[in-house]
């Protein structure tokens, strides 16, 4: 086996427990951010254990310490994740073993690190204010505890409650359903006093996204904010910003893919579609609720759908 190998290559002895200096944690999360100049002197990645490959670019540079994380354990069960500032104690330092559970997503993958004292996400971010979006949105306690990350990444609390698409709201009283409807009213109007447009699924779209978590007792919060946009300096939008206002419409992604082949005329053009206020793009996400309200009767039928909407319209 390959890591058969490269064990004996590196002179692997077994499960020995292996400590970081301050100096070496500095630079493995630097190596890891993307942002050192290491990313430039990469050598060839060889066949490499697939847990091993994110901390090639300290080959070079930092050989040793290479070596050093070739023989860790914790980062052959790990990988990068436990030398996240979150979970670099509960990994390296804590009695009590963590679990890790890798998902893919529609927008990359995303690691879930499970101990008794804590359990985060770390997933990269889809755009360069996701952090501050997602920061602001904890602060009104609309959103996930964000926690100290490493750059291009972002490290949240996980919610394991359950997604508003996964409740069975047929049996629900319809006391809950219009408590829901009044929480995401609430939801999306502080996130649009705070500037943010949130730009994607609340509710059940079309395919069954949502990312409005529903806990028992606590109020609903929404997860994701890697395609919403931050309008403090509306009109003027990056790229990247105009970009992710059309990515979430109909066929949105496939028509983004196909214009960038013209990249500056393409870019002028979205630009110029884009509504002319504030206010105008906020609504945006008003008319896209509705639509999901759409799909929301036909899962569940048309008096939750109907009841959602009248706790939203009460309370936005």
């Amino acid at each position: 086996m390959i890591e058969d190998k490269f064990y004996r290559l590196f002179g692997s002895n077994g499960k020995t427990e292996i400590s970081y200096t301050e100096e070496e944690i500095q630079q493995i999360r630097e190596a890891l951010s993307g942002k050192s100049d290491l990313r430039s002197k990469e050598i060839p990645k060889r066949n490499l254990p697939p847990y091993l490959k994110p901390f090639h670019p300290l080959a070079p540079i930092y050989p040793d310490l290479y070596r050093k994380i070739s023989k860790d354990e914790k980062a052959k069960q790990f990988s990068l994740y436990g030398f996240f500032p979150e979970a670099f104690d509960v990994v390296y330092n804590n009695d009590l073993p963590a679990q890790l559970v890798l998902r893919n997503s529609t927008r990359g993958r995303v690691a879930i690190l499970l101990h008794p004292s804590k359990r985060i996400v770390i997933k990269g971010i889809q755009n360069s204010r996701e952090h501050e979006v997602a920061q602001r949105a904890y602060e009104l306690g609309i959103g996930p505890r964000q926690y100290q990350t490493i750059d291009g990444y972002l490290t949240e609390e996980f919610r394991d409650e359950p997604l508003f698409s996964s409740l069975d709201l047929i049996k629900e009283p319809s006391e809950r359903t219009y408590s829901i409807g009044i929480r995401v009213g609430e939801i999306l109007s502080l996130l649009h006093q705070n500037d943010i447009f949130y730009n994607d699924a609340v509710l059940p779209d079309p395919i069954g996204n949502s990312h409005l978590v529903v806990p028992e007792l606590l109020p609903a919060i929404l997860i994701d904010y890697g395609v919403s946009i931050r309008l403090d300096n509306f009109p003027r939008l990056s790229e990247e910003e105009i970009l992710n206002f059309f990515r979430t419409m109909p066929m949105g992604s496939l028509t983004i893919q196909l214009g960038m082949k013209e990249k500056n005329v393409f870019l002028q053009k979205l630009r110029q579609e884009i509504p002319s206020t504030k206010e105008q793009v906020m609504v945006t996400d008003v008319f896209r609720l509705y639509e999901q309200l759409s799909s929301v009767a036909r899962r569940f039928g048309s008096a939750v759908a109907d009841t959602i909407a009248n706790g939203f319209e009460a309370s936005y």
